[in-house]
């Protein structure tokens, strides 16, 4: 399986949000712009064939919110404000899911923010200092904060059976 992961515009956590795919589906990951990855891991990523065929890519900030069919899952990552719902609007609705970094300050409601946006399947997630700081300590794979980490397990989890 393969996942692409789309930003709507830069600094919304898109490369955060492969990593984190990645890890918690034990997959390859890739970027189209490979210091952006290393920025977060530790090591230099690697193409692994014992990693159950899955493949996370970071492919950056989105050109006109194109989904890839080469991807069998499409990832939109979105901050809840007022910028990011004004370069998505119904856009989101092609991607098969939106991951909502939930902010406070300026902040529109997530589950106001995806009915706008039209959006299939949405997650949110709480961006809270201690993900940052898990990034700068170099342990963001190895201890994933858990506002980062439930949520999208439970993504998983369901893709998962989707393909047993």
């Amino acid at each position: 399986m393969r996942i692409a992961v789309q930003g709507v515009k830069g600094g919304v956590g898109t490369t955060t949000i492969t990593v984190a795919l990645a890890t918690i589906l034990n997959a390859n990951i890739s970027a189209i712009d490979p210091t952006d990855l290393q920025a977060i891991l530790t090591e230099k990523p690697t193409f692994d064939e014992t990693k159950r065929g899955m493949h996370v890519r970071d492919l950056g900030v989105t050109k006109n919110f194109q989904t890839y069919p080469s991807f069998e899952i499409n990832v939109l990552v979105t901050r809840n404000d007022f910028l990011s719902l004004s370069r998505c609007n119904e856009q989101a609705s092609k991607f098969d899911l939106l991951v909502i970094q939930r902010v406070e300050k300026n902040a529109i409601d997530p589950q106001v923010f995806a009915n706008a946006c039209n959006a299939k399947r949405w997650i949110e997630i709480d961006v809270k200092p201690n993900i940052a700081r898990s990034i700068d300590a170099g342990v963001f794979t190895s201890r994933m904060p858990d506002e980062i980490k439930l949520p999208l397990q439970d993504y998983t989890n369901e893709i998962i059976k989707e393909l047993v």
